[in-house]
């Protein structure tokens, strides 16, 4: 019995241990492997009382129009293939049902919303909304943020990394500048 309750507990440490490993082995597999897209964003700045301080960006690419008569519906898996456009930034090639097998440079998203029968506008929630930032640096970031959306001559983009259904936010750029530099540069 005593050797059964050790095995358990030996298990129950290795679990503890494999979860979190795992997960950070696929954030930097996807980091490594993939290709970085820029999404110009928007921001806005909330706060998780379980996971800290983070900003939520709304992306500009994250509306389509779908006219190929398919019916979408608002919380359902959907696969982005995305491209780069010509502004540099990415933008939407197309949303399927089905994982491409032709293209890594898929997300795999949920339908937001949906409005209109043909053409079908289609709004997407991308699993790379949240941006967590040091619990310090959080509210001037906030503050930043606020003043540069005034300012129509600023970019700001969170740098994306996608590889075959699965993305990771590297970065918040402003003007080519992580976010983490410009908080650092407002004291």
């Amino acid at each position: 019995m005593k050797k059964i309750t050790v095995l358990f507990l030996v298990a129950a440490f290795l679990m503890q241990w494999f979860v979190p490993l795992n997960m950070i082995m696929q954030q930097e597999t996807i980091l490594h492997e993939g290709t970085p897209f820029k999404f110009k964003t928007q921001p806005i700045d909330p706060n998780d009382p379980f996971r800290g301080k983070f900003v939520v960006l709304n992306y500009v690419a994250d509306r389509v129009e779908v006219t190929n008569g398919e019916k979408w519906y608002s919380g359902e898996p959907v696969f982005v293939r995305i491209q780069e456009a010509a502004t540099g930034y990415a933008e939407i090639a197309s949303l399927e049902k089905v994982a491409p097998i032709d293209d890594k440079h898929f997300v795999k998203a949920e339908v937001a919303s949906v409005w209109g029968d043909n053409p079908t506008r289609v709004t997407i929630k991308y699993p790379f909304e949240r941006f967590y930032m040091e619990e310090s640096k959080a509210p001037k970031a906030e503050a930043m943020f606020r003043n540069l959306w005034r300012d129509s001559t600023t970019n700001v983009y969170g740098l994306v990394v996608i590889n075959e259904g699965k993305a990771a936010l590297e970065d918040v750029l402003v003007d080519g500048v992580s976010i983490r530099d410009v908080v650092m540069d407002v004291d």
